[in-house]
């Protein structure tokens, strides 16, 4: 059996994604929120493997190479001095002291997590996106199954659980 967030294992105990190899078959097994499905391919119908960066962990690299930029610094600068300003000039100029403070607090605060989204995301505070998922893809005529490999065990065994599967082939 091949988890995409345990790797070649011989014991099944999380929902989700996984492939069975049998002496004749692949099984894949794929539950959603929409229910399980499941496939059955048999050994000589695959055409081939592939091995590839998962649209997910695409998807995240662009948002975190984005946000390295010095925007979000320079935004957050400026709304915190817009909150300074507008505490002062709304404070001097309206006898309600109430508003001033609450537009100064409001604007003050989305400036801090502007400043804040910066610097997590300078000093890489979230480390969750450098390692990429991987994608395994097995393609048979028509059918192309999909299971993304979460972790670093199970996208480090893809190549040995592809040598299983075309020996297995290869016996048969």
């Amino acid at each position: 059996m091949f988890d995409p967030s345990k790797g070649m294992t011989s014991l099944d105990s999380s929902p989700g994604e996984l492939f069975v190899l049998t002496t004749h078959r692949i099984i894949y097994f794929s539950q959603t929120n929409n229910g399980s499905n499941f496939s059955v391919i048999p050994l000589n119908k695959i055409d081939g493997f592939t091995r590839e960066r998962s649209n997910s962990s695409k998807n995240t690299e662009l948002y975190h190479n984005d946000s390295r930029s010095p925007k979000s610094l320079y935004q957050g600068l400026s709304f915190i001095f817009a909150g300074i300003l507008s505490y002062l000039v709304l404070g001097y100029n309206s006898s309600n002291l109430t508003i001033a403070i609450t537009m100064g607090i409001t604007l003050g605060l989305l400036g801090f997590l502007f400043v804040g989204r910066y610097l997590v995301h300078k000093f890489d505070l979230l480390k969750s996106y450098s390692e990429e998922d991987q994608d395994l893809v097995l393609s048979a005529g028509s059918i192309s199954l999909k299971l993304t490999c979460t972790n670093k065990q199970s996208r480090d065994q893809i190549p040995a659980f592809i040598n299983s599967i075309m020996r297995t082939r290869a016996n048969t």
